[in-house]
């Protein structure tokens, strides 16, 4: 006969299994989650080419190739066509090669080199991701279009403007995303926008928390519930003008500040939006005696207050964050409020950077999106308003 299993349990069959499960958890503590970590920052790493996949040697000998490659050259055209090559094609974080890689003189050394070569000048568009690109899910608050659709005109726009020879023939997106999404970002973009190629300012983890509050308020709450005009002061300095997110958009600032150093040849246009910190990021780059010429910022549209089983009506809309004389203010410095896309086109043909050949494309491209589906948007109240302002456009 078999024994019966002794009750109570004596301490040693009480421990056993729990020793068991804390050997176990150390070893997958101790050896199998580092080297998971090492595997996940390794195929996201910068230094990683898109064409050479998981190379040990191309990671070890990278970053010395690229600082004697770009300091042998001295065509001011090839050295450009390398750098953008670096980027675009071999997808490595050129900007954080340099600043956060190389020792101080050998950066010295390479920048004075980027700079003394530096191409005939090319305009270049910097633009955000968030409400800028697209309505974002965790990082934007705006409802005027559906969530992660690119915003309408937008890519006819960039097509436009890349294939002009003054341009570059890349966009580099100035987002508050940390480093280690950097080649997500760029593959995702990639894959939407097929005419060109992306390069990614990344941000850092800690100036995220920034923007946790517009999370809890899309999510859990409502959205703001008071306009931020009632908040500001407009008898102060430029720099103070708007309170919000000043972390982030220093951040961005001095992301910028690297990257026109690492192309001189540039002069920049940037597109951002007005809920979080670009107003400031701009502000910042129009008040330095900076090389952008141009901001833009996406006047977006808020909900004060979620309707699940209602319908929207206009009073529930917030179609204005700042008030006109602000954006006056800002208009001043060059820093432009747009509401859909057509207007920045507006603004870049007024400027002589599209021609009466692009306007033509876009009014085509006007009469497409006359057809728009509703479901695009969250409300009649806001595809009325869309549908009103592009047929204005002659």
């Amino acid at each position: 006969m078999y024994n019966a299993i002794r009750y109570p349990a004596s301490f040693f069959d009480l421990a056993y299994p729990c020793l068991t499960f804390v050997f176990y958890s150390g070893i997958v503590y101790i050896w199998i989650l580092p080297i998971i970590h090492f595997l996940v920052i390794f195929h996201t790493s910068d230094f990683i080419s898109a064409n050479t996949g998981f190379n040990i040697i191309y990671y070890i000998t990278m970053k010395y190739n690229i600082y004697n490659d770009l300091l042998n050259i001295k065509n001011k055209e090839d050295l450009y066509n390398k750098k953008v090559n670096i980027i675009t094609n071999d997808n490595i974080d050129l900007s954080h090669y340099i600043f956060s890689k190389l020792p101080d003189q050998k950066k010295d050394i390479l920048l004075k080199h980027l700079s003394k070569y530096k191409f005939k000048t090319k305009t270049h568009i910097l633009i955000d991701i968030d409400d800028t690109i697209y309505p974002g899910s965790s990082g934007g608050t705006n409802v005027s279009y559906k969530t992660k659709e690119i915003y309408p005109f937008l890519m006819i726009l960039l097509n436009l403007f890349i294939e002009k020879s003054c341009t570059s023939n890349f966009v580099t997106i100035l987002t508050a995303r940390p480093r280690f999404l950097r080649k997500n970002v760029i593959n995702h973009f990639n894959k939407i926008f097929t005419d060109f190629k992306f390069d990614v300012l990344p941000g850092k983890i800690k100036h995220l928390s920034e923007g946790v509050g517009d999370f809890i308020d899309k999510y859990f709450i409502s959205y703001v519930k008071k306009t931020r005009n009632k908040n500001i002061n407009t008898n102060v300095s430029d720099q103070n003008l708007i309170p919000y997110y000043k972390k982030m958009a220093l951040r961005k600032y001095e992301s910028y500040k690297k990257y026109s150093l690492l192309f001189p040849e540039f002069e920049f246009i940037f597109i951002g939006d007005s809920g979080q910190g670009d107003i400031n990021t701009s502000i910042s780059m129009m008040t330095n005696n900076t090389n952008v010429k141009l901001c833009f910022i996406h006047n977006i549209t808020q909900v004060k207050k979620k309707q699940i089983f209602k319908k929207y009506k206009e009073s529930n809309f917030r179609f204005n964050i700042y008030s006109k004389s602000i954006k006056n203010r800002l208009k001043s410095k060059n820093i432009l409020f747009f509401d859909t896309y057509l207007d920045v086109f507006k603004i870049l043909y007024d400027k002589k950077y599209m021609n009466d050949s692009n306007k033509k494309i876009m009014k085509t491209e006007i009469k497409k999106y006359m057809n728009i589906s509703h479901d695009k948007f969250i409300s009649p109240i806001l595809y009325n308003r869309f549908i009103e302002s592009i047929s204005n456009y002659s």
